[in-house]
C-alpha cells in the first residue's frame, strides 16, 4: 500500500450536514489500482476497502463509480469527534 493522500478533517461551522473527502486517481500513470482504502488516523480504523465499509457506523462509505478515478469518503451528519485526520491508501502494481 502507498500513501497517496491525507486529509486533515476540521468539523464544519454546522454540524449534521455532508462531508465528503475527495480522492482521484489519476488515469495517466502507468500503474494498476489492486485496491483504495479510506483510515482514520485517530484510531487507525479501516473505514472503507474498496467497495466495503469496515465499520459499523452507517454515516460512513466510500462513494465510486465503477471504471470512475474519483474514491470518495463520505460522512453524513457530521459530529464533533469526527474531527482528525482521515488517510486514502492505495494499493497498485507496475
Amino acid at each position: 500500500m502507498e500513501i497517496l493522500a491525507v486529509y486533515r478533517h476540521e468539523t464544519p461551522k454546522s454540524l449534521c450536514e455532508t462531508v465528503l473527502l475527495h480522492f482521484w486517481l489519476t488515469s495517466s500513470c502507468d500503474w494498476t489500482v489492486l485496491q483504495v482504502s479510506w483510515i482514520r488516523r485517530r484510531d487507525w480504523h479501516i473505514l472503507t476497502s474498496g467497495l466495503f465499509t469496515y465499520t459499523n457506523d452507517e454515516r460512513f462509505q466510500v462513494v465510486h463509480t465503477e471504471g470512475g478515478d474519483d474514491w470518495n469518503l463520505q460522512i453524513k451528519y457530521v459530529q464533533k469527534r469526527d474531527n482528525g485526520t482521515y488517510e486514502c491508501q492505495v494499493g497498485y502494481v507496475q
